[in-house]
């Protein structure tokens, strides 16, 4: 099993703007008290999910389960279907407050997700770390992402178009 080389807990608190511009947004925020200011340069984010034959992971977001686990593959970058230094993040969710484990996947770099044989090896490899899971590659999301921290710096704040 390869070593796990970050995890951390935080509170995380999600909304969602409709009808709205990002550019808004971001004015809004760097406007606010908290004094946001870039914290990152803005980044194209691809995460390759994995659920088990059953679907459990979508079913309990779905039903709003606040204690689950999702299982991703993310690099970043704006080739989307080609990992690019991936990792394989555990995100674990108590309520409000998360926890991820994050695992290296260098094995996995430049491999192509339009290659069926790929995607293969990409599963056994995350179910070889994970022992005992039987993961499938379900859906992959991209957007962008613009990274904003607190004047303080207790407070980060993600922007996703």
């Amino acid at each position: 099993m390869q070593e796990n080389i970050q995890s951390n807990m935080r509170y995380e608190r999600k909304w969602i703007f409709k009808n709205s511009n990002y550019l808004d947004i971001l004015n809004k925020a760097l406007k606010s008290k908290f004094l946001f200011h870039l914290h990152y340069p803005k980044r194209c984010v691809n995460s390759l999910y994995f659920d088990d034959h059953n679907h459990t992971s979508v079913k309990e977001n779905l039903n709003g389960i606040s204690n689950r686990t999702k299982f991703r593959i993310r690099w970043y970058g704006k080739n989307s279907f080609i990992l690019n230094n991936p990792k394989l993040e555990l995100k674990t969710k108590k309520n409000f407050l998360n926890y991820k484990k994050i695992y290296p996947l260098k094995n996995l770099d430049n491999l192509n997700l339009k290659n069926t044989n790929h995607i293969k090896f990409i599963c056994s490899e995350v179910n070889n770390i994970l022992k005992k899971k039987l993961l499938i590659a379900t859906i992959t999301t991209h957007y962008e992402r613009l990274y904003l921290v607190s004047n303080n710096k207790k407070i980060r704040a993600t922007i996703d178009y």
